[in-house]
């Protein structure tokens, strides 16, 4: 309460009204109210699944900037809560689009200005700038406003537009990130894609009599990656006609070629359109990363991998990433990061405009080179006594870390981008890379149980080493061929493959290997005696002094295997002792787990349980699951259940029905 009193003092002439507030002034009789502006626009009639952001937004009703990708329904969520919210408002609605990424340019801010104070009928509206803000501010003092400020393109462009009233809310609109705007007490809201599960529902929310077609309707929400606006181009395109089915619709979107051009309305590109202007914006670095990281073949990447790919310092690459990331076009999380699926699809549209086949190629073997790198020096890390067909890379590698763990935490995150890497790396001609990445990431995959993935990549080196024309190299590589068709329990595939690296074998060491996985296999398909004769060809291969040791402790345990209840224990502790001493905890863990079933120890087999996990060995662990089952009848259902996860994790469909039953 202030101290003003409504009181009439000096001499009056006329009438006078007294009052402490004025609302309506009655001139003749008749009411003049104050114009109170509502200026949202309509929103559209479908509107789908952001509970959450609209729940955010009401938390932090304020100052509020919605930001994220081209196309990912920023503007229509603002319009939505405004329509929602604006009966708090009495003051009125405005909303201008600020047109940040449109063809003419962006909104001037004085320009928006005069548009906002014409709506409240102010006579007199000062030329400049600064002068529109201070009056502005002035006449919304009082009033409870809600501002919707749609596609702005920076700080600088929104700072004037703000009412007076602390009780007023705006909502900012934009593709890049309005950092600056923190400074004036805005919180920042990221509008993340639909779910394949919700853009799914999107697409028969509009084209309903499309609904019946489940399996296609998701594979159209994974083509348009979730992205509202591609969503409803899409819908609108079946709704109309265009395409008989939604199977119709996504066989032609899957070319990459005719992507954007069919998600279109009629001549206009409105997706592609949208990525266009935000690349366009771009600095020369920004936009040359842009370029040649959307054509990195795996679904994400490190700053490392990127100042590779683009012959960049490390600092130089993270302030590319940085402008990219702001400006909505890459994401990131926990250091990694990643294209949108369509975005990724322009961006290779636009190097595929701007760039030479040299430029990209020579950019793609960058990356394929610093891969062959990292898995070598994560070799070292996981396996440091195993030589690798590197040869000098080999060398020179340093572990990449100082603990296992983290290894195989890299090797987990990096995966997919090792898989693809093998893959591009066979369609560019580059058969030995193949090979080498593929032999130094074998060792991985025969401990983490990734199937599929080590037997696409080990049948395409086996392929490569046979065009690589270098006999030794083929012989190596169809022996791990063998190992991962023996993983997915493809026997005859296996024998065969142990057979052709027999024959190509040179090395001494080669064919003991060779002869040893041989009597491995035969030992699953029960042909003991087989096996056991394999397993004695081995040992009597002469290999050098200084791997005999190690061959003939792997023969010991692979020997009392086969032989199970007649294994000799005695033979078994000289392997144990030995893999002990050179700490490979791996095949030390697996001759633990045959004296565990030897001697009937549960204790021994608790322990291998939680050495293989430990090993991020997890077919092995599921193996000692089920002994541990075995010898502790008490127990049986939770190791079973525990062995049957991880089966099922691994998808060893076969192992998992065996638990099950």
């Amino acid at each position: 309460m202030n101290d003003s009193r409504n009181e009439l003092t000096g001499d009056v002439h006329g009438k006078v009204v007294q009052a402490g507030r004025i609302n309506t002034v009655y001139l003749g009789g008749k009411p003049v109210e104050v114009r109170v502006p509502r200026m949202l626009p309509v929103g559209v009639p479908h509107f789908l699944n952001r509970a959450s952001e609209l729940g955010l937004l009401g938390k932090r009703q304020g100052r509020v900037t919605l930001t994220g990708a081209p196309g990912i329904g920023k503007t229509t969520l603002a319009i939505r809560w405004a329509h929602q919210v604006k009966d708090q408002f009495p003051g009125g609605q405005l909303f201008y689009r600020l047109n940040g990424s449109g063809e003419s340019g962006p909104a001037a801010p004085a320009d928006v200005l005069l548009f906002f104070l014409q709506q409240f009928d102010v006579p007199h509206i000062p030329d400049t700038e600064d002068e529109r803000a201070a009056l502005f501010r002035s006449v919304t003092a009082d009033l409870k406003l809600l501002v919707v400020l749609d596609d702005a393109v920076s700080a600088r462009q929104v700072e004037n537009l703000l009412p007076g009233s602390a009780d007023s809310a705006v909502v900012v609109t934009s593709r890049t990130r309005l950092d600056g705007l923190r400074m004036q007490g805005f919180s920042s809201l990221v509008v993340e894609r639909f779910s394949d599960e919700v853009a799914a529902q999107f697409v028969s929310l509009v084209a309903e009599e499309l609904a019946d077609e489940p399996e296609h309707l998701r594979a159209l929400a994974r083509l348009c990656g979730g992205l509202p606006l591609a969503l409803h181009i899409a819908a609108v395109r079946l709704a109309t006609g265009d395409y008989g089915s939604i199977a119709e619709y996504v066989s032609v979107l899957n070319d990459s070629r005719q992507l954007f051009r069919e998600l279109a309305i009629g001549d206009d590109r409105l997706v592609e359109a949208v990525f266009e202007v935000s690349y366009r914006e771009l600095a020369k670095e920004p936009a040359r990363a842009y370029r040649l990281l959307g054509k990195h073949f795996g679904p994400d990447f490190t700053v490392p991998l990127a100042a590779v790919v683009l012959d960049e310092s490390e600092s130089d690459a993270r302030r590319a990433l940085n402008v990219l990331v702001a400006s909505n076009l890459l994401t990131v999380s926990q250091g990694r990061y990643s294209f949108h699926n369509l975005i990724r699809q322009h961006a290779r549209d636009a190097s595929a405009r701007t760039d030479t086949d040299s430029t990209r190629i020579d950019a793609l073997r960058r990356g394929l080179a610093w891969y062959l790198r990292r898995a070598l020096a994560l070799g070292k890390v996981i396996h440091p006594e195993r030589p690798s067909i590197a040869g000098k890379l080999w060398e020179v590698a340093e572990p990449a870390h100082d603990s296992r763990d983290k290894a195989l935490a890299e090797l987990a995150a990096e995966r997919l981008n090792f898989r693809a890497a093998v893959r591009t790396a066979n369609r560019l001609g580059a058969y030995r890379q193949v090979c080498e990445l593929t032999d130094a990431l074998s060792q991985w995959y025969y401990q983490s149980g990734h199937l599929e993935d080590r037997v696409e990549t080990h049948d395409l080196a086996a392929a490569a080493a046979e065009a690589a024309d270098d006999r030794a190299l083929a012989g190596h590589i169809h022996k791990l061929a063998g190992i991962a068709a023996e993983a997915v329990g493809d026997f005859p595939l296996a024998l065969q493959r142990f057979a052709d690296a027999l024959r190509l074998a040179s090395a001494a060491i080669d064919r003991q290997s060779a002869l040893e996985w041989a009597g491995i296999v035969l030992a699953q398909t029960g042909d003991r005696a087989a096996a056991l004769a394999r397993f004695q060809e081995a040992w009597e291969v002469v290999v050098p002094d200084d791997l005999r040791p190690r061959a003939q402790a792997m023969l010991r345990m692979h020997i009392g295997r086969t032989l199970g209840p007649d294994a000799d224990v005695a033979e078994l502790k000289k392997s144990l002792d030995y893999f002990v001493a050179r700490n490979e905890r791996g095949n030390a863990t697996r001759v633990l787990l045959l004296l565990a079933e030897l001697e009937g120890s549960a204790t021994m087999a608790e322990q291998a349980i939680a050495d293989f996990e430990a090993d991020g060995m997890a077919r092995q662990q599921a193996q000692a699951l089920e002994l541990l089952a075995r010898l502790r009848q008490e127990d049986a259902a939770r190791s079973l259940e525990r062995a049957a996860d991880i089966y099922r994790r691994l998808g060893r469909v076969d192992d998992l029905d065996r638990v099950l039953r």
